[in-house]
């Protein structure tokens, strides 16, 4: 019996497949946007810069919070949700707020940083669309998030980049957040469905490279610190020079922020993670 491919599953595919090109633009296409934005900089220089970017995200942000009303609000009129759901949505909505808020204060480096919001709330829909599940969306996202990182610590910026930043590995899973969020005000909210066969085992190879990745750490291929460097390290997530020192000053905005440590960025980034996909059975398609 040959198999046939729906128009349903074609768009699903072909969503899955956009998606993974966009990955690739974003990780490999890093250099163009950063310099476009040092070639603004020097323009008009760092203070008016930072002023602009963001007087820009609080624009977009203040718009954001309208329509999320005005959504929210037509929602509940046209009672397309049951009541706890909008809810939901509205606590979902002040909880990511917050989430940037402390965001920013804490561990944004400079306020351009926060292009990766957008950039990964863009992703959220390509994956989205491609299996309507939230857990699916936040799990294929989260390799690519660190994989994006891991790429600019090695390759790009290996000649002046000191550490591993989780601080934009959680600007990542802090715009897929705004991506899922997004998608909910819209109406398009996870389906309640079980995991496909094909889905179980992308999760179990994703769990074996987990424990993989934990037994390189357990036998020193990977550490946190320079100071633990063995001889067959192959990995050091941060390399900075008073890696105890929770606040570090940023060398060119003179910036104090705090640095995620590798334990601890670990933790709050699989924490994160976890939390949305259990947002996502919350959420899920139910009837009145």
């Amino acid at each position: 019996m040959t198999p046939t491919l729906t128009k349903h599953s074609a768009l699903r595919l072909t969503s899955l497949v956009l998606g993974l090109l966009y990955s690739y633009y974003i990780i490999y296409w890093h250099e163009v946007y950063v310099a476009m934005a040092v070639h603004t900089l020097e323009e008009i220089g760092l203070d008016a810069f930072n002023v602009i970017v963001m007087k820009v995200v609080l624009g977009i942000s203040g718009l954001l919070c309208v329509f999320i009303a005005w959504r929210l609000r037509w929602q509940y009129k046209q009672q397309r949700r049951p009541q706890i759901i909008l809810y939901g949505l509205l606590i979902f909505t002040l909880l990511i707020g917050l989430w940037m808020t402390a965001h920013t204060l804490l561990l944004l480096e400079m306020n351009v940083e926060l292009i990766h919001v957008p950039m990964y709330a863009i992703l959220a829909f390509f994956l989205f669309f491609a299996f309507r599940h939230w857990t699916m969306v936040v799990l294929l996202a989260l390799p690519i998030m660190l994989y994006d990182e891991w790429y600019q610590y090695i390759v790009l910026h290996a000649h002046y980049e000191t550490y591993y930043s989780f601080n934009d590995v959680m600007c990542d899973v802090l715009g897929l957040a705004v991506g899922l969020l997004l998608l909910a005000i819209l109406g398009f909210y996870p389906e309640h469905r079980r995991l496909h066969a094909i889905e179980w085992v992308y999760l179990a190879a994703l769990s074996l490279s987990s424990l993989y990745l934990a037994w390189l750490w357990h036998k020193g291929f990977l550490i946190g610190y320079q100071a633990d460097r063995l001889l067959h390290t192959r990995f050091v997530f941060n390399q900075l020079l008073n890696p105890a020192q929770l606040w570090q000053i940023h060398s060119y905005t003179f910036k104090e922020y705090m640095v995620l440590k590798p334990i601890m960025g670990v933790s709050i980034v699989f924490g994160s993670c976890f939390s949305l996909c259990l947002a996502g059975l919350f959420f899920r398609e139910r009837p009145l």
